[in-house]
């Protein structure tokens, strides 16, 4: 190519036999000389928090990478099966969710010290037992690191069921299977729950798991036998009859006591027993907990592959020790952390995740031989095509942490419908914010299960009234005649609380029933109330004309004044847009709206870009304006949380279930996880699909509260005073 561009520079050079002489060259140059191909780098998917040192890493390795940021890793595992990113690194049970219903799998697996596994779990007995194969363990007394944890419950426990030693409890589960085959007693100590309603509620249905703890009273993670250490201690001080824990930790307890051998042997899954020694390579385990892999779309072959692979060899090359130092993104980014020690492509024989994950599977897929029928599930009733398919993302996450059977995603046209088949039992669960709890409660028979908290404060946040920055209202009378934007007809921010201020103030006649109508002529100048048309929520649609008069349905006009996201009005970010986008001169919504979708925050909404909090203020209860930072001081009312409601009158039993699974979603799909977030943003352009975007955690209420309890007397009297129905009695 080189000499390519020489014949070009001689030729205004040349006379015109020399000329022909160099075109006939610069034909052929040009014939066989072609420009190397533009090196195509392997796109990366990575979370938000990762992306600087994605960014970093492709900055030193130019052409290698690219960065494409997802939401979590199911949000990766769709964008590799639609072709949008080449390679995910993942855990074990992301790499379940990939492989299983997004088409991925693995083609390189981390080596961890040198192993293709994080670590090994392994299983002792006294050396003086008669204990001599798996079915004599039945009756005995157990030792666990902890319940639902990895070698002390979650291998052993799926082992045991695998071998058919144990049997599934088809109904109550693992907890109960455990507690009946280790009927002597157990020390499965920790906390069964993040939630301490649940924790307390389960520890006193399976006493035995903690019957042989150090102390069985609170079972608790300091106790003295919790932990890989404390279980082999269980043992040691006959608590137990057998212990699991793993392997490391084993290594080190032989180098501090050099008796131990003397004492404990090794239980192997065949049923025979092994001496201790310090030598790793002759432990027999009953399981390993597999190491991250990168995962990639199986339907990718050849060049691309090949291309794929290359940068993940070419990368390890590179940074490989002595080469060159490993800079910060490379156990951030990269690999999944400093204990990672190199990567190793993966063969034929785990190329699958099925056959990746190896026995480890059985810990997701609990087996339930001998027991009839489906699995114990539940359903989760939502009202919008997002919604639904945030709903089936929490069910993927859900069944991959085993935290129950199947989780079932139902769709209906509105709140109350998913009220009426939860009722009817054709469902379990609904999110309903503090004005539907009490319809859900009194007309339904519903009762509260978990509620959201939202950051520093309790189960409770502040209502507010929210106007543009230029207004010159300064009190709730001051809004007659003017248009008004609400989250929904008979929803807590958006109309019990405003409605009830403007009662309390003596700004709606009270002599008029249906304050459907008071409302309408009050706000004279038109609203937006999604549900005003709906007679579930407003019988008779009283003044449904006027209350809907500022709404505007969705992108084609259809569905004006839905109580959903169908209308772009509707919900706490619909109506701060109506009021943005001049339809309405007040806003009734929640103190976290207008930081959320201002100063940069809603950047991914159109409508929202460009807002600044400083062009907004707070109309106070009591008269005045303030910030919208001054909430605590300036709002219309502290209001109970949003609630998970199910049917009042499942079991005892089965609420207890429906409670521990919304607590144990709460902990493991948290802001922090990498696998699925259950709160925050979902969608763009939706909102508050599930729970409200700023949730932040699930606190379960009281197992025999009611609605009127997790309420309170102030608000339920308040729900009482705005109930159209309460006209008709």
């Amino acid at each position: 190519c080189r000499l390519k561009e020489f014949l070009h520079r001689c030729f205004n050079r040349q006379t015109n036999m020399v000329l022909t002489t160099f075109v006939f060259i610069l034909l052929a140059v040009t014939v066989t000389c072609q420009e190397e191909p533009v090196k195509k780098p392997a796109k990366i998917c990575v979370l938000q928090e990762q992306s600087e040192f994605c960014k970093k890493m492709s900055e030193d390795i130019p052409g290698t990478w690219q960065c494409v940021i997802g939401r979590d890793k199911i949000d990766c595992a769709k964008k590799l099966s639609a072709g949008e990113v080449d390679l995910v690194n993942m855990d074990e049970r992301a790499i379940y969710v990939s492989g299983k219903y997004f088409n991925g799998v693995p083609v390189a697996t981390e080596l961890v010290d040198g192993k293709p596994h994080k670590y090994e779990g392994v299983a002792l007995v006294k050396k003086d037992s008669n204990i001599n194969s798996l079915e004599d363990l039945r009756g005995r007394r157990s030792c666990h690191t902890g319940v639902g944890r990895t070698v002390g419950w979650q291998i052993p426990i799926a082992a045991l069921l695998t071998k058919g030693v144990m049997q599934p409890d088809c109904e109550e589960g693992d907890l109960k299977a455990v507690e009946t085959f280790f009927s002597g007693g157990s020390c499965a100590p920790g906390n069964w729950s993040d939630d301490p309603i649940v924790d307390a509620a389960l520890k006193q249905r399976y006493k035995g798991l903690c019957s042989r703890c150090a102390d069985p009273k609170t079972c608790s993670t300091d106790d003295a036998y919790a932990g890989y250490k404390g279980s082999v201690r269980c043992l040691l001080e006959n608590s137990g009859d057998i212990a699991f824990t793993k392997i490391p930790i084993l290594m080190d307890l032989l180098q501090k006591d050099a008796t131990l051998p003397e004492n404990v042997e090794l239980l192997c899954l065949n049923g025979t027993r092994r001496t201790l020694s310090s030598n790793a390579e002759n432990m027999c385990v009953w399981g390993f907990r597999p190491s991250n892999a990168f995962m990639m779309n199986a339907d990718v072959s050849g060049k691309d592959k090949d291309r794929i692979i290359a940068a993940l060899t070419d990368t390890q090359i590179l940074y490989t020790p002595p080469q060159r130092k490993r800079p910060e993104w490379y156990n951030k980014v990269f690999l999944s952390g400093p204990s990672v020690t190199g990567l190793q492509l993966v063969g034929k024989e785990r190329g699958n995740y099925r056959s990746y994950l190896g026995d480890f599977i059985n810990a997701i897929e609990k087996p339930r031989t001998g027991c009839e029928g489906p699995a114990p599930e539940f359903s989760f009733c939502v009202t919008s095509q997002d919604e639904l398919q945030k709903c089936k993302d929490f069910s993927v996450a859900a069944k991959s942490r085993a935290l129950f059977s199947a989780i079932n995603c139902v769709v209906m046209t509105s709140k109350a419908a998913c009220m009426e088949i939860i009722k009817n039992g054709n469902a379990d669960l609904v999110t309903l914010d503090g004005g539907d709890v009490y319809k859900g409660g009194r007309y339904y028979d519903l009762v509260p299960l978990a509620a959201e908290l939202y950051g520093e404060l309790d189960a409770s946040y502040y209502a507010v009234a929210v106007l543009r920055s230029a207004s010159d209202v300064t009190k709730l009378s001051d809004l007659r005649g003017l248009r008004s934007c609400h989250t929904g007809m008979g929803r807590t921010a958006g109309w019990v609380v405003p409605v009830g201020a403007l009662l309390q103030d003596g700004s709606l006649k009270s002599n008029e029933c249906n304050r459907a109508v008071a409302v309408a002529e009050f706000f004279s100048d038109g609203s937006c109330v999604p549900g005003a048309n709906d007679t579930k929520y407003n019988p008779g649609r009283r003044q449904a004309e006027k209350l809907c008069q500022q709404c505007i349905g969705d992108e084609n006009g259809n569905f004006k004044c839905a109580r959903d996201s169908k209308e772009r009005y509707s919900g706490y970010d619909g109506a701060f847009r109506c009021l943005a986008e001049g339809k309405g001169d007040v806003a009734f919504v929640k103190h976290s709206t207008v930081p959320q979708y201002t100063d940069g925050q809603g950047s991914q909404a159109l409508w929202s870009r460009d807002l600044l909090s400083s062009d907004f203020q707070l109309l106070c209860g009591r008269g005045g304006t303030a910030p919208v930072d001054g909430y605590k001081e300036c709002n219309l009312a502290k209001v109970p949380s949003h609630y998970v409601m199910t049917n009042g009158n499942v079991s005892p039993f089965k609420r207890l279930q429906l409670a521990k699974c919304l607590a144990d979603a709460s902990k493991f799909f948290s802001d922090t996880s990498d696998l699925f977030r259950l709160f925050n943003k979902y969608a763009e352009g939706k909102s508050d699909l599930l729970f409200k975007d700023s949730a932040t955690a699930l606190k379960v209420a009281p197992l025999d509260a009611s609605y009127a309890n997790v309420l309170g007397e102030a608000f339920l009297k308040a729900s009482e005073a705005v109930d159209p129905k309460s006209c008709m009695r």
